[in-house]
């Protein structure tokens, strides 16, 4: 009897003794939880894949409008942006716009906030970015077509990126996104422009080789290169002519693979077995500065604005600094206020969307 009393009393000293440890334990597991419940609560809100663009019959995929959210980068890194009722980045509406930037993710201004994106960068004058990731000429030039009331008069500024958008000019899909584009019509008939196989179904066949292994082929003397460089003709041909007819002055910008990132997938590919010959990295800013100095278009070679330094670590897009250096030369541009392109001949037109032929096996 008495060693059980002792035993309880002991017991009891004990549980005393132990009491202020358990109330910091369970003061720290408190604290965690509610640390946790607020990390929760103020993590961004992650747009991805088909939250991010709807589907468009005639463009393949718009961005989300009115988007204020978050989105990561190719490292996982956070980027906050906002679109507008149509789903364009920049303060403002397009026809308030001084400068309207058409192009693919880097128009878009992908992996950067809205408060260093080149689009809200100073005051001066008003840039509208009408552009999405993964967009190729085609779809950029639909955009000029679509909004053509509305950017009469302006200065539009085109962002080319050779690496992907030469490539997917002339493919069906974007990865397995389907995508408006052009091809040679049989007999050498001029060139038409391909949508009837738009839809939310995701493209069944490959579209590219791995990393930059035909971005190699199309910087040397290829088919390839030859194909996607009248492919190119043709759309910056119509978009003279539109630009002419809408009295705007028009830029072509080449936007440079810089990137750390890109540049050692692309030495990858340089270095796979067959590829290509004569491999020269100016080729496209040479081939693409011809075709506009012949319609009167000024043009403008990024790679003489831009270094690494002006891309994310690992990302192939611009950081801060480079979405700076793009708005001065943007500022540039509508400083000097380019002319509409001057009249030239025109021997090939993209016709209309295209009904009349099945695909093959070299369409895709």
């Amino acid at each position: 009897m008495i060693r059980t009393l002792l035993a309880l009393i002991a017991g009891a000293l004990a549980l005393v003794l132990a009491l202020p440890a358990m109330l910091v334990a369970l003061g720290l597991w408190i604290v965690r939880a509610i640390t946790a419940r607020l990390a929760d609560a103020a993590a961004p809100q992650l747009v991805e894949g088909d939250p991010f663009v709807q589907f468009d019959p005639e463009v393949g995929w718009t961005p989300r409008p009115n988007l204020s959210t978050h989105a990561t980068d190719l490292n996982g890194d956070f980027f906050h942006f906002t679109t507008d009722q149509d789903g364009w980045r920049g303060r403002g509406a397009v026809e308030d716009a001084d400068v309207v930037v058409f192009g693919d993710s880097f128009a878009f201004g992908f992996g950067i906030d809205d408060a260093a994106f080149y689009g809200n960068l100073g005051r001066e004058f008003a840039i509208k970015a009408v552009g999405a990731p993964g967009y190729n000429m085609v779809q950029a030039l639909h955009w000029m077509h679509a909004l053509a009331p509305k950017i009469a008069g302006k200065t539009l500024v085109w962002f080319l990126y050779p690496p992907n958008d030469l490539e997917d000019n002339v493919r069906p899909s974007m990865l397995r996104y389907r995508t408006p584009f052009i091809r040679e019509r049989k007999g050498g008939n001029g060139w038409e422009k391909v949508t009837h196989h738009l839809s939310e179904e995701p493209w069944p066949f490959p579209s590219r080789k791995r990393h930059f292994e035909n971005y190699v082929e199309i910087c040397s003397d290829s088919d390839l290169s030859r194909r996607v460089f009248r492919a190119s003709d043709v759309l910056i041909r119509e978009a003279a002519d539109l630009a002419r007819s809408l009295e705007c002055g028009l830029v072509v910008a080449t936007v440079p693979e810089l990137s750390p990132l890109a540049q050692r997938q692309l030495e990858e590919a340089r270095r796979q077995p067959g590829a290509g010959d004569g491999f020269d990295a100016s080729r496209p800013d040479q081939r693409i500065g011809r075709t506009c100095a012949d319609l009167g278009i000024p043009f403008v070679a990024l790679a003489d604005e831009l270094s690494a330094a002006d891309y994310l670590e690992k990302d192939v897009h611009w950081n801060a600094e480079g979405h700076r250096k793009v708005h001065d030369v943007l500022r540039r541009i509508w400083t000097e206020r380019p002319p509409p392109p001057s009249p030239a001949e025109a021997p090939e037109q993209a016709q209309p969307a295209a009904r009349d032929r099945p695909m093959t096996r070299a369409d895709v």
